[in-house]
């Protein structure tokens, strides 16, 4: 059983050597690359899966089959081979790219190159079409491959008693505008960095049950990317979204459209505008959500009486909070905790 990450990673396994000498060649270029191409066997190439695009039309689309998943795995984690030539692909289940060492380049359809430095975790939804480089020895970069219905299932799950931010989040991979992609810079955050190493040893190693501890570490991998989402998220271009939704959650109790207008260095009718732009949503709509959220937690998982579930929620009468909740949700307060209390 492997033991030594480290060791692990930095070995240089028979593809990455040889796309090394390939890229060494290349370099040289003129009549010496050419003969060298000359040299490799075609179909030994492609029994062994490896891409020269100069002689072998590389794979665009990476449909979920076995080669990438095991029979009856949802989950598949690899390192990506350095030296691997760049080329435009897609895939049709979710990627995870993570840095753990040097650099890559990462370069979506039609976008710049985005340079991914340590602690980066780009996360691409299915159809996603892109390129990653990943040029020099020290790049040490962990493919995460996650089935389209394992993803959903447990990336949303995390989020799901968080509803205006499963939403957000659902927007930036789903969105028609922009590059769907949600791109955490984690930096030296341990909890992050500790999970892929622990993550991709057990998959490495794949010992009994290690398809239930795998998913059970990807859990963990999302919980501590979506904690620290607040210090080092940048998601698809939606930041400025995330941001002030971060703000309203924080200030939810007694934050009013002039304070956060303030706040932002906006007038209040140029935030008005602003906040229904980003959200879809107006100002007191956003409040009224995110205190809803925060009253349905607790009504779940306390035994609050209903007036201080009101009165921490930034409700001053319980009257109004019972009416504005069962508006949203169809029931009373009471209601909701009977039939959702959690023992």
């Amino acid at each position: 059983m492997e033991t030594d990450f480290e060791a692990l990673v930095h070995r240089f396994e028979p593809a990455e050597l040889f796309y090394k000498e390939l890229t060494e060649k290349k370099a040289v270029g003129g009549e010496i690359y050419r003969e060298y191409l000359k040299s490799l066997d075609r179909e030994q190439l492609e029994r062994d899966g490896l891409v020269v695009p100069d002689i072998l039309p590389p794979t665009r689309r990476f449909p979920e089959y076995r080669s990438i998943f095991p029979e009856n795995a949802d989950i598949a984690i690899w390192k990506h081979s350095r030296y691997t030539p760049v080329f435009m692909h897609t895939h049709d289940y979710f990627e995870i790219i993570c840095v753990v060492e040097g650099e890559a380049v990462n370069r979506f359809e039609g976008g710049e190159p985005q340079k991914m430095v340590p602690g980066d975790v780009c996360i691409l939804p299915d159809g996603t079409v892109h390129e990653l480089s990943v040029m020099s020895d020290e790049g040490i970069v962990l493919n995460i491959m996650l089935k389209k219905s394992t993803f959903r299932y447990v990336f949303f799950d995390v989020l799901s008693s968080d509803d205006l931010f499963s939403r957000f989040f659902h927007d930036a991979l789903y969105g028609e505008s922009g590059t769907p992609y949600l791109y955490f810079r984690a930096g030296s955050d341990p909890d992050v960095a500790n999970c892929i190493k622990s993550m991709f040893l057990e998959y490495y190693n794949h010992r009994k049950y290690h398809e239930k501890v795998t998913k059970g570490q990807v859990i963990c991998l999302f919980a501590y990317l979506l904690r620290g989402r607040e210090q080092y998220l940048l998601a698809g271009g939606e930041q400025k979204k995330l941001e002030l939704l971060e703000y309203i959650r924080k200030h939810f109790l007694d934050v009013t459209l002039e304070s956060a207008a303030a706040d932002f260095g906006y007038s209040s009718a140029y935030f008005s505008r602003y906040v229904r732009k980003l959200t879809g949503r107006t100002f007191s709509e956003t409040v009224i959500e995110l205190r809803m959220e925060a009253a349905m937690r607790l009504l779940r998982t306390t035994s609050l009486p209903v007036n201080q579930v009101s009165e921490i929620t930034g409700y001053r009468s319980e009257e109004h909070f019972t009416r504005q909740f069962k508006k949203m949700n169809g029931m009373t307060p009471s209601a909701y905790r009977g039939g959702n209390k959690k023992e």
